[in-house]
């Protein structure tokens, strides 16, 4: 059940990606600041995104990576950010899921915890109450045993009259 709602979630957050991503850009636009921690991200990321596939192409290290212009690495970096926004929320979720179903778990582990316990105590009580039986029963057997002795003397008796 918790798979497909967060499924749901990350298929939202994708759709709401684009006007985020587009309002950073026109942010970052206006913010120079904001925009070159963007841009030099970008570069950073086209740099090692560049070298890597450079490598499992088989064409070794690239002598010189080519850098972004100002736009398209204002553009890549807002499209960055916003895929870093979707899929940490998506991470948040899932995190959140799973300490749920940790925190069910163990209301579920105590509760057959407190049941065994309480199982126990009555199996104790019962076997408490039975002891108790067994020894008025003893004591039941042994005063009719006397009694039964004490008949057959007097029978005794009654009979060498």
């Amino acid at each position: 059940m918790v798979l497909p709602i967060v499924k749901l979630a990350t298929l939202l957050f994708k759709q709401f990606q684009r006007p985020v991503v587009k309002s950073l850009s026109e942010w970052a636009k206006h913010h120079p600041k904001f925009s070159s921690g963007i841009g030099r991200m970008a570069q950073i990321y086209h740099s090692m995104d560049f070298t890597v596939q450079s490598k499992l192409l088989g064409f070794g290290k690239p002598k010189k990576v080519k850098s972004l212009s100002e736009d398209e690495a204002r553009n890549l970096g807002t499209k960055l950010v916003g895929e870093t926004l979707v899929y940490g929320i998506s991470a948040s979720f899932l995190l959140f899921e799973y300490r749920r179903s940790l925190k069910n778990d163990k209301i579920k582990e105590r509760r057959r915890k407190d049941e065994i316990a309480e199982i126990l105590k009555k199996m104790h009580d019962n076997e408490m109450m039975t002891d108790d039986k067994i020894k008025k029963l003893k004591r039941k057997i042994c005063t009719l045993e006397d009694k039964n002795r004490s008949l057959e003397n007097t029978m005794s008796a009654l009979k060498s009259e």
